[in-house]
């Protein structure tokens, strides 16, 4: 747990700070940080101890990537989205620069086009491929800090599916028409196409016939 001590001499608590690594905020500029342990053993706790910092200083406004991951279900069609946790170093929080690039196997990453945000849609051309997210923090004032990046698992394609399905063509005796659909899932297959006939007197539906189509 850390302290962090104002003008008098009482320390305050630092709710959210628990971990063994803490990086002191701009907030605590010109305070004295306490951090205490207590060690537990066999289930018993143990004297708490601690220790006591020096002032902290200004940062030098250079800004640092903490940690970066990319969240998200790797599967075509989802979204994904990476987040960058920074410690800004006495700087602005300002606006990074985000980046997307795709790697196939055994081959080195390229950059995608228009990829410039937190999030992203994984598409066609991502199937087999890792996705990466870099991340360089920016601050307000210009001071850019050291790129850093996550790396994905290979996506996969989305189960097979077809919508919009429609007639082109006059449906008029001898001429021909044709039937469509939007196809997403992959890369298409011989998918297979069904006619059918219905009887308008009798309601009744015939099987005409039915063809693959080749991709």
């Amino acid at each position: 747990m850390v302290y962090r001590r104002e003008n008098s001499c009482k320390f305050y608590c630092h709710s959210d700070a628990t971990g063994e690594v803490y990086w002191p905020k701009h907030e605590d500029i010109n305070r004295i940080l306490k951090v205490e342990c207590t060690p537990i053993l066999d289930g018993t706790e143990c004297p708490t101890i601690f220790a006591i910092s020096s002032p902290v200083s200004p940062g030098t406004g250079c800004p640092k990537v903490l940690k970066i991951d990319i969240r998200g279900e790797l599967i075509e069609g989802n979204t994904i989205r990476g987040y960058a946790e920074v410690a800004w170093c006495g700087g602005t929080p300002g606006k990074g620069v985000a980046s997307w690039l795709r790697r196939k196997w055994n081959s080195s990453p390229v950059v995608i086009v228009g990829a410039e945000n937190e999030e992203y849609q994984l598409t066609l051309d991502d199937i087999d491929s890792c996705l990466v997210f870099m991340y360089t923090p920016v601050t307000e004032e210009g001071a850019k800090g050291e790129p850093q990046y996550a790396i994905t698992d290979y996506v996969k394609p989305a189960p097979p599916s077809i919508n919009d399905v429609h007639i082109i063509g006059d449906a008029v005796e001898g001429n021909t028409i044709k039937g469509v659909g939007k196809y997403f899932g992959g890369r298409e297959g011989p998918s297979k196409f069904e006619w059918l006939r219905e009887d308008m007197n009798s309601g009744l539906v015939f099987h005409l016939n039915s063809y693959a189509i080749m991709h």
